[in-house]
């Protein structure tokens, strides 16, 4: 009967969703780094898409009844369909960090839930932003640490200025959310639990909160 459950979770996820836009940046790499006048342009192209994926994803979940608003208050709503739904959204194997990253294998087919973890990285980013006045988003160059290139967020869109949640580097939030649908997927397809600051319903809602507030720091969210 569980079986039955989940295999109805994952049709409502996969419902309509080849049709959601792929995320597609101007330059991409399986092989080699790009350089930082493709990843200027690449950050460009996010900039100018980033209002229009929230509203993609406020669409794709409100015919999913989750209504959203940069608000706690809905946040928590998110919460609860990642917790229940996020899982299904990658794939059962392949290199899904590495996809992440380099864009490359482009977001289709078995990847196309990326998208969707892409846009929940945009939506809380943006929440984050709104309420912190430390914070901002911003390309990530590294800093001169030669390990730095292989480091999530190298290259990529970051949130500045956290400085509150001990965080010596801008903040990857992309892989901060990921994370999340990742420990959903280990627990729908093989029944793996990880630590409960990840996997438990409203520890990513107050992950976000703790982000959002200027006078909150990591360990609020670790000890609770």
């Amino acid at each position: 009967m569980w079986t039955i459950f989940k295999a109805i979770d994952r049709w409502r996820v996969w419902d309509n969703l080849l049709d959601y836009p792929v995320y597609l940046p101007p330059f991409r790499s399986s092989k080699i780094f790009i350089s930082r006048k493709q990843a200027d342009a690449n950050y460009k192209y996010f900039e100018s898409v980033k209002a229009a994926r929230v509203d993609l994803l406020i669409r794709y979940l409100s015919n999913r009844s989750v209504h959203l608003r940069l608000k706690q208050s809905e946040l928590t709503q998110l919460d609860r369909w990642v917790h229940r739904y996020g899982g299904h959204l990658l794939p059962d194997g392949g290199d899904v960090i590495y996809a992440l990253s380099e864009y490359e294998p482009v977001w289709k087919a078995e990847y196309h839930g990326l998208n969707i973890i892409h846009d929940v990285a945009i939506l809380v980013g943006d929440y984050i932003v709104s309420n912190n006045p430390d914070a901002s988003w911003g390309l990530w160059y590294g800093d001169g640490d030669c390990q730095a290139e292989e480091m999530p967020g190298f290259y990529q869109p970051c949130i500045f200025g956290l400085t509150n949640y001990g965080y010596n580097r801008p903040l990857p939030i992309l892989y901060i959310v990921y994370e999340h649908f990742e420990s959903g997927r280990l627990r729908l397809k093989h029944g793996v639990t990880l630590p409960r600051t990840y996997d438990a319903v409203g520890n990513f809602a107050r992950e976000i909160g703790v982000l959002a507030t200027k006078d909150l720091h990591g360990s609020d969210f670790i000890n609770q």
